[in-house]
């Protein structure tokens, strides 16, 4: 399960990397450690031009009518199509989460040993996610989103069982 993510690269190389202008990443700052219910940043499209779009990571999955509000941070990728907290996300609202690595802990609960997760290469890795729109939160933030697990590859599976779903730069076009 993907928990703790980075994204630390320099603002015109992102831009760049990402196809937006440097101007859409304005309030970008490097982050080593995004955790759950952080503003980031989600990658959609409009009419085959890419945007950027705040969002809070955690996607709001009981209506806030409920007695507690609850968002998911993570969703199975097996199971998100037949999941009714995700049918709409799934369906309509995709989105690319852009990082440069992403955490994972291993070890008995009392010495867990953090591993960074990264490209060899540098390059981002581009996460599959689903978002939702909302009304604005109290910071003025509109989306959330949720990042896609499946299951760990075998260079993974030693630290953890589940592990982000990566796009190539081609499926996230998609």
């Amino acid at each position: 399960m993907c928990s703790r993510f980075s994204l630390a690269e320099e603002r015109d190389l992102l831009a760049a990397r990402l196809g937006v202008s440097a101007m859409s990443l304005a309030h970008y700052r490097p982050r080593y450690n995004i955790a759950p219910r952080q503003e980031h940043f989600i990658v959609t499209t409009v009419y085959e031009n890419r945007k950027l779009t705040r969002a809070r990571w955690g996607l709001l999955t009981i209506p806030r009518n409920q007695d507690r509000d609850h968002y998911s941070i993570n969703a199975r990728a097996e199971t998100v199509e037949s999941r009714p907290a995700f049918t709409e996300a799934f369906s309509h609202k995709r989105c690319v989460i852009p990082a440069s690595g992403f955490y994972e802990w291993a070890g008995p609960s009392s010495a867990r040993q953090p591993y960074w997760i990264h490209r060899r290469d540098g390059n981002l890795l581009l996460f599959a996610g689903l978002y939702a729109n909302e009304d604005a939160d109290d910071d003025g933030v509109p989306a959330s989103f949720t990042i896609l697990t499946c299951v760990a590859n075998p260079a993974l599976a030693t630290i953890h069982d589940r592990m982000p779903v990566i796009l190539s730069d081609r499926d996230a076009e998609d």
